[in-house]
């Protein structure tokens, strides 16, 4: 009775294994004709280059509704086609900025398959003016944890790029960005980085509407320096310093760290006072400190607060003690007047005899003779001394 269940078994099984070969066998050697639905379709876009020529630009693509048709034909031929079905939209009679009602075109294999029915013909397509725009290109760097002895300068190969897209996004675009993270950078070269558009307020801007830009990438160079760190002092500008007097109240960074070049010979740095920050409103202002040849300070670090009192130079007489340098062994020099009245323009306040020296050189003095000899007066670094001054000095 067992075997007779088990043979029972075995044979519906033959049997379903029998009909599927048979389906396989009829459908591929017969061919049969079937409809095929596709849906999400590809979209092209024709004579987009002649709408830009016109200053216009199709913008929100993305939101166009998708598209699809049913095919009917061969299996074997519906099947090849899948892949070659995709909707045409031709923009070459638009004429103006605003909503379209366009045809849309079905793209199939017409030898091949027929089209029997497709969800849309025709579809709204939006334009905006075409704006291009030279941006400035801005490099950010995400330092790395891993060198204590080096600072890594990256250098751009382009200042700019130009940009095409819709108005209502150019409008926002203010600059672009590259983003480089030192931590991949592991020797000096030249690598291509793409870069970030970005709003005036710093808002990351997307590029879905964004026709073309001049370069997808910009090369950049690295360099990597010697880190040092050097002490910031603050200091007039050529154009403040023989008017001006300043004092350093407060200072919120003393020293940075700075790529040094080997060959650089540089011991402070110095973060310039223009003529802007005296009429600045808040008693804290921001210096930016200057890199002198052979030294690269890291962007986040050019800029310092200070707090600064900043006076108008006037002229002031002082009385100033003369000593001699290069006497002879064995010689003294005896001077007369054996102090002088020097004119300086500075600050109430360094209007000292202490700020200034007045040094007469004794090496070219002859025995015996008196001779009247101009004095090498100097200052401190914020003051001037007005005129030229002499002794008569004798060698004894």
């Amino acid at each position: 009775m067992k075997m007779i269940k088990n043979s029972k078994l075995l044979l519906k099984i033959f049997s379903a294994f029998i009909a599927v070969v048979l389906w396989f066998a009829v459908t591929y050697t017969e061919d049969p004709s079937l409809s095929q639905h596709i849906s999400r379709l590809d979209t092209v876009f024709y004579n987009e280059d002649t709408l830009a020529r016109k200053g216009l630009v199709v913008v929100d693509k993305d939101e166009l509704p998708s598209f699809s048709v049913t095919i009917r034909g061969k299996r074997s031929k519906v099947i090849s086609s899948l892949e070659k079905v995709s909707a045409c939209i031709d923009v070459a009679d638009i004429t103006s900025a605003g909503e379209h009602e366009v045809d849309v075109d079905y793209i199939y294999p017409t030898d091949s398959v027929m089209l029997t029915k497709a969800k849309l013909s025709t579809v709204t397509v939006k334009t905006e003016k075409l704006i291009s725009r030279e941006i400035p290109v801005k490099i950010t760097s995400r330092p790395t944890k891993k060198s204590k002895n080096h600072i890594i300068e990256s250098e751009s190969h382009l200042d700019s790029v130009t940009i095409s897209g819709a108005q209502s996004v150019m409008n926002k675009v203010a600059y672009a960005v590259v983003i480089i993270d030192e931590s991949d950078i592991t020797s000096p070269g030249t690598s291509n980085y793409p870069f970030v558009l970005y709003s005036a307020d710093g808002d990351v801007l997307e590029e879905k509407n964004i026709a073309s830009k001049s370069h997808s990438a910009v090369a950049i160079t690295h360099t990597i320096h010697n880190k040092v760190e050097l002490p910031v002092k603050v200091v007039l500008s050529d154009e403040l310093k023989n008017e001006y007097s300043l004092t350093v109240e407060q200072q919120e960074i003393s020293k940075i760290y700075a790529g040094v070049k080997e060959d650089a010979d540089v011991t402070h740095l110095e973060a310039i006072f223009e003529r802007e920050h005296i009429d600045a409103e808040e008693d804290t202002v921001t210096l930016t400190v200057k890199a002198p040849d052979g030294v690269y300070i890291p962007q986040e670090d050019r800029e310092i607060k200070v707090k600064c009192d900043v006076s108008k130079k006037a002229t002031f007489e002082v009385d100033v003690p003369v000593s001699a340098k290069n006497v002879p062994d064995g010689f003294s020099v005896s001077m007369n007047p054996g102090k002088i009245k020097v004119r300086v323009k500075c600050s109430k306040e360094d209007a000292k005899a202490n700020n200034i020296t007045a040094i007469l050189d004794a090496k070219n003095l002859s025995r015996g003779g008196r001779e009247n000899v101009i004095l090498t007066v100097t200052a401190k670094d914020d003051m001037q001394v007005l005129g030229t001054y002499t002794t008569s000095a004798t060698l004894n």
